[in-house]
Protein backbone atom coordinates (compact mmCIF):
# COMPACT_ATOMS: atom_id res chain seq x y z
CA UNK A 1 0.00 0.00 0.00
CA UNK A 2 2.65 2.49 0.81
CA UNK A 3 4.23 1.66 -2.62
CA UNK A 4 0.97 2.32 -4.11
CA UNK A 5 0.81 6.02 -2.67
CA UNK A 6 4.02 6.79 -3.32
CA UNK A 7 3.54 6.12 -7.29
CA UNK A 8 0.06 7.67 -6.52
CA UNK A 9 1.83 10.47 -5.02
CA UNK A 10 4.19 11.23 -7.98
CA UNK A 11 1.64 10.73 -10.43
CA UNK A 12 -0.29 13.69 -8.08
CA UNK A 13 2.05 15.73 -9.09
CA UNK A 14 2.30 15.27 -12.55
CA UNK A 15 -1.25 15.77 -13.03
CA UNK A 16 -0.81 18.84 -10.62
CA UNK A 17 1.91 20.64 -13.05
CA UNK A 18 0.06 19.72 -16.08
CA UNK A 19 -3.09 21.38 -14.73
CA UNK A 20 -1.33 24.87 -13.39
CA UNK A 21 0.68 24.60 -16.38
CA UNK A 22 -2.97 24.38 -18.53
CA UNK A 23 -4.65 26.94 -16.53
CA UNK A 24 -1.50 29.73 -17.25
CA UNK A 25 -1.84 28.82 -20.94
CA UNK A 26 -5.15 29.68 -20.83
CA UNK A 27 -4.99 32.54 -18.58
CA UNK A 28 -2.60 34.29 -21.20
CA UNK A 29 -4.71 33.34 -23.58
CA UNK A 30 -7.63 35.26 -22.71
CA UNK A 31 -5.56 38.16 -21.65
CA UNK A 32 -3.80 37.79 -25.48
CA UNK A 33 -7.79 37.52 -27.09
CA UNK A 34 -8.81 40.79 -25.00
CA UNK A 35 -6.62 42.89 -25.10
CA UNK A 36 -6.15 42.18 -29.19
CA UNK A 37 -9.50 43.15 -29.42
CA UNK A 38 -9.04 46.69 -27.41
CA UNK A 39 -5.96 46.97 -29.84
CA UNK A 40 -8.13 45.66 -33.14
CA UNK A 41 -10.83 48.16 -32.58
CA UNK A 42 -8.32 51.41 -32.73
CA UNK A 43 -6.32 49.86 -35.63
CA UNK A 44 -9.77 49.54 -38.03
CA UNK A 45 -10.68 52.88 -36.83
CA UNK A 46 -7.27 53.81 -38.56
CA UNK A 47 -8.07 52.35 -41.32
CA UNK A 48 -11.78 53.55 -42.00
CA UNK A 49 -10.12 56.92 -41.03
CA UNK A 50 -7.67 56.77 -43.87
CA UNK A 51 -10.03 55.54 -46.34
CA UNK A 52 -12.21 58.57 -46.01
CA UNK A 53 -9.23 61.06 -45.81
CA UNK A 54 -7.91 60.02 -49.80
CA UNK A 55 -10.33 62.52 -51.09
CA UNK A 56 -11.43 64.72 -48.29
CA UNK A 57 -11.88 68.64 -48.26
CA UNK A 58 -9.58 70.23 -45.95
CA UNK A 59 -12.62 71.03 -43.56
CA UNK A 60 -13.99 67.88 -43.28
CA UNK A 61 -9.76 66.32 -42.70
CA UNK A 62 -9.81 69.04 -39.65
CA UNK A 63 -13.25 67.38 -38.51
CA UNK A 64 -12.05 64.18 -38.54
CA UNK A 65 -8.73 64.44 -37.23
CA UNK A 66 -10.41 66.76 -34.22
CA UNK A 67 -13.18 64.11 -33.54
CA UNK A 68 -10.42 61.37 -33.06
CA UNK A 69 -9.24 61.77 -29.60
CA UNK A 70 -12.49 62.39 -28.58
CA UNK A 71 -14.31 59.83 -29.30
CA UNK A 72 -13.52 57.66 -26.07
CA UNK A 73 -10.95 55.80 -27.42
CA UNK A 74 -7.44 55.56 -26.61
CA UNK A 75 -6.34 57.80 -29.19
CA UNK A 76 -4.42 60.98 -27.85
CA UNK A 77 -4.04 62.81 -31.16
CA UNK A 78 -4.27 61.75 -34.75
CA UNK A 79 -2.80 63.81 -37.93
CA UNK A 80 -2.05 63.55 -41.73
CA UNK A 81 1.45 64.63 -42.83
CA UNK A 82 1.75 64.94 -46.69
CA UNK A 83 4.42 62.68 -48.89
CA UNK A 84 7.12 65.72 -48.34
CA UNK A 85 6.71 65.20 -44.34
CA UNK A 86 5.04 68.14 -43.47
CA UNK A 87 1.74 67.67 -40.71
CA UNK A 88 -0.87 69.49 -42.60
CA UNK A 89 -3.41 68.35 -40.57
CA UNK A 90 -3.22 67.62 -36.63
CA UNK A 91 -5.63 67.57 -33.95
CA UNK A 92 -6.49 70.68 -32.28
CA UNK A 93 -4.14 72.08 -34.99
CA UNK A 94 -1.27 70.88 -32.66
CA UNK A 95 1.92 69.95 -34.55
CA UNK A 96 0.57 71.04 -37.56
CA UNK A 97 3.61 72.40 -40.20
CA UNK A 98 6.02 70.30 -37.83
CA UNK A 99 8.14 68.31 -40.18
CA UNK A 100 8.57 64.89 -39.26
CA UNK A 101 10.20 63.58 -42.80
CA UNK A 102 12.97 61.91 -40.11
CA UNK A 103 9.92 59.93 -37.93
CA UNK A 104 10.15 56.31 -38.24
CA UNK A 105 6.76 56.17 -38.18
CA UNK A 106 6.38 58.55 -40.91
CA UNK A 107 8.91 56.33 -43.16
CA UNK A 108 7.51 53.40 -42.82
CA UNK A 109 3.96 54.35 -43.31
CA UNK A 110 4.89 55.55 -46.56
CA UNK A 111 5.45 51.80 -47.44
CA UNK A 112 2.29 50.29 -45.87
CA UNK A 113 0.70 49.76 -42.41
CA UNK A 114 3.11 50.23 -39.35
CA UNK A 115 3.06 50.01 -35.64
CA UNK A 116 5.83 51.54 -33.88
CA UNK A 117 7.78 51.32 -30.53
CA UNK A 118 6.55 52.70 -27.62
CA UNK A 119 7.99 55.73 -26.35
CA UNK A 120 7.39 58.65 -24.08
CA UNK A 121 7.49 61.96 -26.32
CA UNK A 122 8.55 65.55 -25.79
CA UNK A 123 7.11 68.68 -27.46
CA UNK A 124 4.45 66.39 -29.35
CA UNK A 125 1.75 67.98 -27.26
CA UNK A 126 -0.52 66.29 -24.79
CA UNK A 127 1.18 65.03 -21.24
CA UNK A 128 4.86 64.36 -22.24
CA UNK A 129 5.23 61.78 -19.33
CA UNK A 130 2.55 59.96 -21.23
CA UNK A 131 4.05 56.73 -23.22
CA UNK A 132 2.78 56.15 -26.60
CA UNK A 133 3.05 53.61 -29.52
CA UNK A 134 2.43 55.28 -32.96
CA UNK A 135 -0.06 53.46 -35.45
CA UNK A 136 0.16 54.57 -39.40
CA UNK A 137 -0.66 53.81 -42.47
CA UNK A 138 -0.52 55.78 -46.17
CA UNK A 139 -3.62 57.69 -47.89
CA UNK A 140 -4.54 56.91 -50.79
CA UNK A 141 -6.54 59.15 -53.36
CA UNK A 142 -9.92 57.11 -55.25
CA UNK A 143 -6.33 57.20 -58.67
CA UNK A 144 -4.30 55.28 -56.58
CA UNK A 145 -1.87 58.57 -55.90
CA UNK A 146 -0.48 59.17 -52.31
CA UNK A 147 -2.28 62.11 -50.14
CA UNK A 148 0.75 61.57 -47.16
CA UNK A 149 0.46 59.28 -43.99
CA UNK A 150 -1.95 58.94 -41.27
CA UNK A 151 -1.10 58.72 -37.61
CA UNK A 152 -2.86 57.72 -34.46
CA UNK A 153 -1.00 58.23 -31.34
CA UNK A 154 -2.20 55.96 -28.57
CA UNK A 155 -1.95 56.34 -25.14
CA UNK A 156 -0.22 53.34 -23.50
CA UNK A 157 -1.30 54.16 -19.68
CA UNK A 158 -4.94 53.77 -20.90
CA UNK A 159 -4.00 50.56 -22.18
CA UNK A 160 -2.17 49.62 -19.59
CA UNK A 161 -5.07 50.43 -17.10
CA UNK A 162 -7.25 48.43 -19.01
CA UNK A 163 -4.64 44.94 -19.40
CA UNK A 164 -4.23 45.60 -15.32
CA UNK A 165 -7.70 45.26 -14.92
CA UNK A 166 -7.84 42.09 -17.11
CA UNK A 167 -5.06 40.92 -15.13
CA UNK A 168 -7.08 41.16 -11.57
CA UNK A 169 -9.98 39.53 -13.38
CA UNK A 170 -7.83 36.15 -14.11
CA UNK A 171 -6.13 36.77 -11.22
CA UNK A 172 -2.78 36.76 -12.11
CA UNK A 173 0.44 38.27 -13.01
CA UNK A 174 1.38 40.10 -16.18
CA UNK A 175 4.46 41.66 -17.86
CA UNK A 176 4.61 42.42 -21.45
CA UNK A 177 7.93 43.01 -23.04
CA UNK A 178 8.47 44.78 -26.68
CA UNK A 179 10.69 44.14 -29.69
CA UNK A 180 13.74 45.33 -27.90
CA UNK A 181 12.86 43.02 -24.80
CA UNK A 182 12.36 46.09 -22.14
CA UNK A 183 9.23 45.50 -19.83
CA UNK A 184 6.15 48.17 -21.16
CA UNK A 185 3.46 46.54 -19.15
CA UNK A 186 3.28 45.52 -15.60
CA UNK A 187 0.54 43.84 -13.49
CA UNK A 188 1.36 42.31 -9.96
CA UNK A 189 -0.86 41.35 -7.07
CA UNK A 190 -0.39 43.24 -4.06
CA UNK A 191 2.60 41.58 -2.12
CA UNK A 192 3.70 39.47 -5.44
CA UNK A 193 7.21 39.67 -6.18
CA UNK A 194 8.95 41.23 -9.24
CA UNK A 195 9.29 39.09 -12.35
CA UNK A 196 12.64 36.85 -12.24
CA UNK A 197 14.63 38.41 -14.86
CA UNK A 198 17.54 36.18 -14.70
CA UNK A 199 15.11 33.67 -15.43
CA UNK A 200 12.36 34.90 -17.75
CA UNK A 201 15.09 36.61 -19.66
CA UNK A 202 16.53 33.13 -21.62
CA UNK A 203 13.07 32.08 -21.71
CA UNK A 204 11.99 34.94 -23.80
CA UNK A 205 14.88 34.02 -26.61
CA UNK A 206 14.14 30.66 -26.54
CA UNK A 207 10.29 31.38 -26.87
CA UNK A 208 9.74 28.80 -23.89
CA UNK A 209 5.86 28.24 -23.69
CA UNK A 210 5.59 27.72 -20.28
CA UNK A 211 8.17 27.75 -16.90
CA UNK A 212 8.14 27.36 -13.06
CA UNK A 213 9.39 30.64 -10.91
CA UNK A 214 10.75 28.32 -8.28
CA UNK A 215 11.06 24.72 -7.89
CA UNK A 216 10.05 25.15 -4.05
CA UNK A 217 6.09 23.90 -4.19
CA UNK A 218 5.53 27.32 -1.38
CA UNK A 219 6.48 30.00 -3.60
CA UNK A 220 6.63 28.04 -7.10
CA UNK A 221 4.13 29.74 -9.81
CA UNK A 222 3.52 28.33 -13.31
CA UNK A 223 3.92 31.11 -15.73
CA UNK A 224 3.47 30.53 -19.76
CA UNK A 225 4.57 32.89 -22.71
CA UNK A 226 3.12 33.90 -25.37
CA UNK A 227 5.31 35.83 -28.25
CA UNK A 228 3.69 37.57 -29.96
CA UNK A 229 0.58 39.16 -27.99
CA UNK A 230 -1.47 41.17 -30.51
CA UNK A 231 -3.05 39.09 -32.83
CA UNK A 232 -4.80 39.41 -35.47
CA UNK A 233 -4.92 40.92 -39.14
CA UNK A 234 -2.48 44.13 -37.86
CA UNK A 235 1.17 44.75 -38.50
CA UNK A 236 3.18 43.01 -35.88
CA UNK A 237 3.74 44.94 -32.39
CA UNK A 238 6.63 42.83 -31.36
CA UNK A 239 5.16 42.64 -27.77
CA UNK A 240 5.72 39.51 -25.59
CA UNK A 241 3.71 38.56 -23.12
CA UNK A 242 4.33 36.33 -19.90
CA UNK A 243 1.82 35.77 -17.43
CA UNK A 244 2.26 34.36 -14.11
CA UNK A 245 -0.22 32.28 -11.90
CA UNK A 246 0.81 30.90 -8.21
CA UNK A 247 0.74 27.53 -8.06
CA UNK A 248 -2.34 27.88 -5.30
CA UNK A 249 -4.71 29.64 -8.05
CA UNK A 250 -3.50 27.33 -10.59
CA UNK A 251 -5.22 23.71 -9.51
CA UNK A 252 -2.43 23.21 -7.03
CA UNK A 253 -4.57 21.77 -4.14
CA UNK A 254 -5.27 18.31 -5.94
CA UNK A 255 -2.74 16.47 -3.33
CA UNK A 256 -4.35 18.16 -0.37
CA UNK A 257 -7.83 17.52 -2.38
CA UNK A 258 -6.69 13.53 -2.35
CA UNK A 259 -5.41 13.53 1.12
CA UNK A 260 -8.53 12.72 3.09
CA UNK A 261 -8.93 9.59 0.34
CA UNK A 262 -6.28 7.86 2.15
CA UNK A 263 -8.01 6.28 4.81
CA UNK A 264 -10.60 5.35 2.13
CA UNK A 265 -7.70 3.91 0.18
CA UNK A 266 -6.33 2.19 2.93
CA UNK A 267 -9.82 0.28 3.70
CA UNK A 268 -10.02 -0.47 -0.18
CA UNK A 269 -6.66 -2.31 0.24
CA UNK A 270 -7.86 -4.44 3.29
CA UNK A 271 -11.39 -5.15 1.45
CA UNK A 272 -9.05 -6.11 -1.15
CA UNK A 273 -6.84 -8.66 0.63
CA UNK A 274 -9.54 -9.98 3.08
CA UNK A 275 -11.09 -10.86 -0.78
CA UNK A 276 -8.44 -12.91 -1.99
CA UNK A 277 -8.18 -14.71 1.54
CA UNK A 278 -11.64 -15.41 1.71
CA UNK A 279 -11.36 -16.60 -2.11
CA UNK A 280 -7.98 -18.92 -1.98
CA UNK A 281 -9.76 -20.32 1.74
CA UNK A 282 -12.83 -20.83 -0.35
CA UNK A 283 -11.74 -21.52 -3.56
CA UNK A 284 -8.69 -22.49 -4.46
CA UNK A 285 -7.64 -25.15 -1.41
CA UNK A 286 -10.34 -26.89 -1.95
CA UNK A 287 -9.48 -27.24 -5.11
CA UNK A 288 -6.12 -28.21 -4.30
CA UNK A 289 -6.87 -31.27 -1.66
CA UNK A 290 -9.30 -32.44 -4.61
CA UNK A 291 -6.46 -32.37 -6.76
CA UNK A 292 -4.07 -34.49 -4.31
CA UNK A 293 -6.95 -36.41 -4.19
CA UNK A 294 -6.94 -37.09 -7.74
CA UNK A 295 -3.68 -37.67 -7.74
CA UNK A 296 -3.49 -40.57 -5.16
CA UNK A 297 -6.13 -42.29 -6.96
CA UNK A 298 -4.47 -42.15 -10.13
CA UNK A 299 -1.48 -44.05 -7.49
CA UNK A 300 -4.06 -46.50 -6.56
CA UNK A 301 -3.79 -44.92 -3.21
CA UNK A 302 -7.57 -45.61 -1.16
CA UNK A 303 -8.24 -42.73 0.25
CA UNK A 304 -12.21 -40.80 0.29
CA UNK A 305 -12.26 -37.08 -0.41
CA UNK A 306 -13.87 -34.45 2.02
CA UNK A 307 -17.17 -32.95 1.71
CA UNK A 308 -16.64 -29.96 -0.19
CA UNK A 309 -19.05 -27.52 -0.84
CA UNK A 310 -17.02 -24.43 -1.37
CA UNK A 311 -19.18 -23.83 -4.74
CA UNK A 312 -21.09 -26.32 -7.28
CA UNK A 313 -18.12 -27.56 -9.06
CA UNK A 314 -16.09 -28.19 -6.15
CA UNK A 315 -18.91 -29.85 -4.58
CA UNK A 316 -19.50 -32.02 -7.64
CA UNK A 317 -15.95 -32.81 -8.27
CA UNK A 318 -15.47 -33.87 -4.40
CA UNK A 319 -18.98 -36.07 -4.98
CA UNK A 320 -17.26 -37.89 -8.55
CA UNK A 321 -14.00 -38.72 -6.90
CA UNK A 322 -16.01 -40.20 -3.90
CA UNK A 323 -17.62 -42.49 -6.51
CA UNK A 324 -14.46 -43.38 -7.93
CA UNK A 325 -12.79 -44.03 -4.85
CA UNK A 326 -16.33 -46.56 -4.24
CA UNK A 327 -16.16 -47.84 -7.14
CA UNK A 328 -12.50 -48.93 -6.93
CA UNK A 329 -12.72 -50.29 -3.65
CA UNK A 330 -15.61 -52.48 -4.64
CA UNK A 331 -13.92 -53.67 -7.92
CA UNK A 332 -10.88 -54.48 -5.20
CA UNK A 333 -13.14 -56.40 -3.03
CA UNK A 334 -14.54 -58.25 -6.04
CA UNK A 335 -10.89 -59.15 -7.53
CA UNK A 336 -10.20 -60.07 -4.30
CA UNK A 337 -13.20 -62.47 -4.17
CA UNK A 338 -12.36 -64.26 -7.34
CA UNK A 339 -8.86 -64.20 -6.54
CA UNK A 340 -9.68 -66.80 -3.21
CA UNK A 341 -12.46 -68.63 -5.33
CA UNK A 342 -9.45 -69.64 -8.10
CA UNK A 343 -7.31 -70.42 -5.70
CA UNK A 344 -9.72 -72.85 -4.14
CA UNK A 345 -10.42 -74.08 -7.39
CA UNK A 346 -6.68 -75.05 -8.06
CA UNK A 347 -6.07 -76.32 -4.88
CA UNK A 348 -9.07 -79.21 -5.03
CA UNK A 349 -7.11 -81.50 -6.87
CA UNK A 350 -4.40 -81.67 -5.24
CA UNK A 351 -6.18 -82.19 -2.23
CA UNK A 352 -7.93 -85.33 -3.47
CA UNK A 353 -4.64 -86.46 -4.65
CA UNK A 354 -3.33 -86.50 -1.13
CA UNK A 355 -6.30 -87.92 0.31
CA UNK A 356 -6.07 -91.37 -2.07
Amino acid sequence: MILIWVLLSGRIDDVENNLQDTHAVRGAQAFQMVLTTAIEREWRSLEAVADQLGNAVPSNIRTIVDAVPNAGGRITWAGLAEPSGVIVHGSDRIREGEDVSGRRWFREGLRGPNVGNVYTPGGEGGDEAESRVNLSMPVYRDDGSLRGVMIYSMRMDSLIGYAQDIATDLNMDVFVFDRSGDMIMESRKDGSAPLDMGLIGPALSLNLPTLRSSNDPKQSAAMAILPDLVQGDMPSFGWKLVVRVPTDAAGGHVASSLSPLVPVLGLLMLSLLLLVAFYANHFLRPVGQLAKVAEALAKGETIYPTDEHSSQETAVLSHSLAIIQSKLDERSRRNAREEKRLEEALNAPRKRHWAA
